[in-house]
């Protein structure tokens, strides 16, 4: 199998193309043969150093990805072989061969391509924890989204990652812009702060799927549909990465393992 590799702490140009031998699924895994992979900010993150949940180089990230499922483990239902899928993995998503638990597996929907699919779970599934979970909103209720577009948010993590401080200090003068909240004025003005990390949710799988079987219900309703922006050829994540860093992107950036995808002309 082909995966993309982050062989050091760096630039765009840490990113290899290596071959590996194919992976075999555990028990409760299966094998999915890749054909989109999506791109999160923290994988920017990990290959500048700067996430603390990465492992360490040469390492292959990558959170989501979407194909066809080729071979099953021992105690898989034998359904799922040969279907269309996306699936959440924890790292390893730059590949076109991947092993996943099959509890983090779900079928594609009919409205959604490789490309679009691979574009749901990962902020999908932190969209609806913060504001639904968490946010307790309903019918009727009006919310204020801060940095939709991303660009302020984006400048203000793209500066962390291109000042010349070392390792971790690049998040000092971020951390200083970040506002402190004491629990007693939240008390008395009836307001609450929260944060969320997806990525130390892997162990919560009922929660997880429960709140994934909701967004593919708004995708057959028609009330979510994920936005992708540009898809970049497998061999040309370096570019993709670039892309983003440089905040041309809104909406998702995607991998394609088979095909390019032209530009989308207005982003060019």
């Amino acid at each position: 199998m082909k995966q993309i590799v982050i062989t050091g702490h760096g630039g765009p140009e840490k990113l290899q193309v290596r071959e590996a031998p194919d992976p075999n699924p555990r028990p409760d895994e299966v094998r999915i043969r890749v054909k989109a992979c999506r791109i999160n900010f923290a994988d920017i993150l990990a290959r500048r150093g700067l996430y603390p949940d990465a492992p360490r180089p040469p390492m292959v990230v990558g959170y989501e990805i979407s194909g066809i499922v080729d071979q099953l483990g021992s105690e898989v239902d034998k359904q799922w072989l040969g279907r269309d899928v996306f699936a959440l993995v924890h790292f390893g998503g730059y590949a076109d061969t991947v092993t996943v638990p099959a509890s983090q597996v779900f079928a594609m929907p009919a409205a959604l391509d490789y490309e679009h699919s691979v574009a749901l779970p990962v902020q999908y599934l932190t969209a609806w924890q913060l504001l639904v979970v968490m946010g307790a909103v309903t019918a009727g209720d009006s919310v204020l989204v801060h940095n939709a577009g991303g660009g302020v948010g984006l400048a203000a993590i793209a500066s962390a990652t291109t000042t010349q401080l070392p390792g971790p200090l690049r998040l000092l003068a971020l951390a200083a812009a970040t506002p402190w909240f004491h629990p007693l004025s939240l008390m008395s003005r009836n307001r609450g702060v929260f944060g969320v990390n997806l990525g130390h949710l892997w162990h919560e799988v009922p929660k997880l799927q429960a709140w994934m079987r909701a967004l593919l219900g708004g995708v057959e309703a028609g009330w979510i549909r994920p936005h992708v922006d540009r898809t970049f050829p497998f061999e040309r994540a370096g570019d993709a990465h670039a892309w983003i860093e440089d905040r041309k992107n809104i909406g998702k950036v995607v991998l394609s393992v088979e095909k390019q995808i032209p530009p989308t002309s207005r982003r060019a």
